[in-house]
């Protein structure tokens, strides 16, 4: 079965990200890493906010562990990751730093609440910031991977855009 244009560029861009990831050094992503956290840690948006939702990362994209464990450390937060099935998704709450890091993984081999969970929907309980890392944006942060949300509360957090 052949791509359609759009998705063959699409494939083409995200090989080109990957190869551009591959070449920097642990060392780099580490640090590149430490300083956009600190950046969005530290931004208005982030500290005016107390019900955030925040998309657990992949691999290859800017590490979210240290927010989430933030989101808790301030003691005043509430979070919510995604859930994913064959359905769709939803935002579910998490509790602590424990309890997320005891979440099941999925096939993607990303932390999620188990499907049976008796969790408060983040649709219900009103989010003040999505937090979604990704492998890249442009400079008008439209995400260039597998996540596409659409919200005026959305803080990007990729390799070539620290954050808006």
């Amino acid at each position: 079965e052949s791509m359609t244009p759009v998705r063959a560029a699409k494939a083409e861009l995200r090989k080109v990200f990957r190869n551009t990831l591959a070449s920097l050094s642990p060392e780099q992503k580490q640090s590149e890493t430490e300083s956009l956290v600190l950046k969005f840690l530290t931004s208005p948006e982030y500290q005016n906010s107390r019900i955030i939702s925040v998309y657990i990362s992949m691999p290859e994209e800017v590490n979210t562990r240290d927010i989430v464990q933030d989101i808790f450390r301030s003691g005043n937060r509430k979070c919510f990751v995604p859930r994913f099935d064959g359905a769709g998704m939803q935002m579910l709450r998490i509790h602590s730093f424990e309890d997320y890091s005891t979440l099941p993984l999925n096939k993607w081999n990303i932390r999620q609440p188990e499907s049976c969970d008796d969790r408060e929907k983040g649709i219900s309980a009103g989010l003040d910031l999505i937090l979604v890392p990704g492998l890249a944006f442009t400079k008008v942060l439209h995400l260039q991977t597998r996540i596409h949300l659409t919200t005026c509360n959305v803080v990007c957090a990729g390799r070539d855009q620290a954050w808006a």
